[in-house]
């Protein structure tokens, strides 16, 4: 305690300088609606050119597949053998470190190599951590104008795409609506009979043309250590000249080729479905957001995009917004704010009726808010989303912090000592060790859950460092001590009042039950709407 009073102020001082900085680190956390249950994931593409599919799965999947087996942290994996080549995808929950575990996959994998048959190429390892089927849908905006579809799409892809595209965070820009095209093949049907081509020939040389296939390995010698690598073959990109010269098929000893028996031309796919807004013709643009962003701040910075892109739009094109996934994520986070400030008041309420002093709800308001603060710090180190459970973690929280705070401070007030330190470090203890059933739940139920119970175990942890270091410094810097004002003539007279007016209720209660009862049931009324409308005579009487 001593050295506590020595450097209250020092101490006072490092608390607030941590509690500015996780002040400014709230709108660079993670928010979202709901927390994400994505998982992460690792594929191996393993290629051996010409091999069945069965000797594949036998040698070099199934081998693949039970040595990955051992690794900690797999959730799942699923294998796929085809002829010349084995796929095999390693699913992880989002907690697990990706890196690291590639990383042990990668050696995993140059030990195993050596005992693969020869002729097989070197694993290839890639990470995905979003599938398309995470996708968060942030926002969609609708232009519509008097032009054909293909126009706006067009001006969508050129003017309002490219500036949507370079914000950070922005994950993917979808066109939907507008009209694609697509290369249009008309061949001979004569021509192709007489050289003895069949459409079989041409769908097969076109998608031939456009397969990545291996060739091969090479060896590179870095440092005394041996890579190896995987050698494919990758086509030009689709357009008129590439296509014109596929080669279909040799006749005699003439190659023939796709330019020779067919016309090639660009055109516009037919329409399977059509948007009209007032008459006019319209598409939707979808903004989709990266995992991890803060989806309010990103809204804002798009809508800020878009104003500036409407404002150079052409006569009579109107860009509209049709979708806004944050307005509702607004709403119940505004929603959740108002009852946690609720709740902080008539906790703050009930310390100021128990004390009786102004100084002393200060200091507990100090030391909740600093607290949060810090926290703030952590959540952003740890990478914790904010989203509906999280929050409803901080408002459970809430009390739990504001306990440690004034057991702490009244044993200084009235003891003049830190004894019951040890005391608050083994209830707290209690409390965080409790959540560890979270792990034991289904995975859904533990994804949901997860940052909940980080939230909690965070805060607690912080109030015990406030409790430990803040709460003494700041009750030697305000000047706390026992007076009457804490407990004095007043708070007697109250407590007496108090249990006067209880014992008259209580009393009240006994003497009158039966009319308490009646009372009851007529405020909350019968459950009428549970009885049934007709009864079966086939079931039980």
């Amino acid at each position: 305690m001593s050295y506590i009073r020595g450097n209250s102020f020092s101490i006072i001082l490092v608390f607030t300088a941590l509690s500015i900085v996780g002040l400014f680190l709230v709108p660079k956390l993670p928010l979202s609606l709901e927390p994400s249950l994505s998982s992460s994931s690792i594929t191996i593409t393993t290629h051996w050119s010409g091999t069945s599919a069965r000797i594949i799965e036998a040698q070099v999947t199934s081998k693949l597949e039970g040595a990955i087996n051992t690794l900690e942290g797999i959730e799942s994996i699923e294998s796929q053998s085809s002829t010349g080549r084995s796929r095999i995808i390693i699913k992880t929950d989002k907690y697990v470190n990706v890196a690291e575990l590639r990383l042990e996959v990668s050696s995993l994998i140059r030990r195993l190599y050596k005992e693969l048959p020869k002729g097989v190429g070197y694993p290839k390892i890639s990470q995905n951590n979003n599938s398309d089927d995470d996708k968060k849908l942030l926002l969609t905006y609708t232009l519509h104008g008097p032009d054909d579809n293909s126009v706006l799409q067009a001006y969508a892809e050129k003017n309002i795409i490219t500036q949507l595209s370079i914000l950070d965070g922005i994950d993917e820009t979808n066109v939907v609506g507008g009209t694609q095209y697509e290369w249009k093949v008309e061949y001979n049907s004569d021509v192709i009979r007489i050289m003895n081509i069949s459409n079989h020939d041409i769908s097969k040389a076109i998608s031939n043309y456009f397969t990545v296939s291996s060739i091969g390995s090479s060896y590179e010698k870095v440092g005394g250590a041996e890579y190896q690598y995987l050698l494919e073959v990758v086509s030009q990109k689709p357009d008129l000249i590439y296509l014109a010269d596929i080669p279909i098929k040799k006749v005699g000893e003439k190659v023939v080729y796709l330019g020779e028996i067919a016309t090639i031309t660009h055109v516009k796919q037919r329409e399977s479905s059509y948007l009209r807004i007032n008459g006019h013709n319209a598409i939707n643009i979808d903004v989709y957001s990266e995992e991890g962003i803060n989806s309010i701040n990103l809204a804002r910075l798009v809508e800020a995009s878009i104003s500036q892109i409407k404002e150079n739009l052409p006569p009579d094109y109107k860009l509209e917004e049709s979708y806004n996934s944050t307005t509702y994520i607004s709403k119940e986070i505004d929603s959740i704010y108002q009852r946690s400030l609720l709740t902080l008041v008539i906790l703050l309420v009930f310390v100021f009726l128990v004390s009786f002093n102004a100084r002393y709800v200060i200091l507990i308001v100090l030391s909740l808010f600093t607290n949060i603060s810090i926290a703030f710090i952590i959540y952003y180190l740890l990478g914790i989303e904010i989203h509906l459970y999280s929050i409803a973690g901080i408002t459970v929280s809430l009390g739990l912090i504001i306990d440690n705070s004034i057991v702490m401070a009244d044993h200084l007030i009235h003891r003049k000592n830190m004894k019951v330190f040890m005391a608050l470090l083994a209830s707290t203890a209690t409390t965080i060790i409790s959540l560890v059933i979270i792990w034991f739940l289904p995975e859904e139920i533990r994804l949901n859950l997860w940052d909940f119970a980080l939230i909690l175990i965070v805060n607690m942890t912080v109030s015990l460092f406030v409790a430990l270091f803040y709460i003494p410094a700041m009750v030697h810097s305000i000047n706390l001590q026992k007076g009457k004002s804490s407990r004095g003539i007043i708070n007697k007279r109250a407590i007496v009042a108090l249990n006067n007016y209880y014992h008259r209720v209580i009393v009240f209660l006994v003497r009158y039950k039966s009319l308490v009862v009646l009372l009851v049931i007529i405020a909350f009324g019968l459950p009428v709407n549970m009885i049934p409308v007709s009864v079966s005579g086939d079931g039980p009487i």
